[in-house]
């Protein structure tokens, strides 16, 4: 409806942006009053690192962009660095340690098999 009347990728972008962010609070309230989730526990174990993770990679990809011209070389620079910032920072900030075995035997049953 926004690209029909607006022709703005963009502001369609921020919309669906805007409209995800009230609906997981939406689900967070809902979660709490049904279920007792506790809204500040979840927000600083599950919220906070996932944000701190998207900022750091938003960050990284910043720098790519501004030191590469657009093309093909810049492409894959972003792939990469924006993918082995996600998986580093998700490893060391958002994982927990039982979540970071269940990683690391992972690696050593594929590592096993080749």
């Amino acid at each position: 409806i926004i690209l029909c009347f607006f022709a703005d990728p963009e502001l369609a972008y921020w919309v669906t942006t805007v409209a995800v962010v009230l609906l997981c609070m939406g689900r967070i309230y809902y979660a709490h009053t049904k279920c007792g989730l506790p809204v500040v526990l979840f927000l600083s174990k599950v919220i906070a690192p996932c944000m701190t993770v998207s900022i750091l990679v938003c960050m990284a990809l910043a720098v790519v962009v501004s030191l590469f011209e657009p093309s093909l070389l810049r492409l894959t620079a972003s792939v990469v660095v924006s993918t082995l910032t996600l998986f580093v920072s998700a490893y060391f900030i958002a994982l927990r340690d039982d979540e970071k075995m269940m990683v690391r035997n992972i690696i050593i049953t594929l590592k096993h098999r080749i």
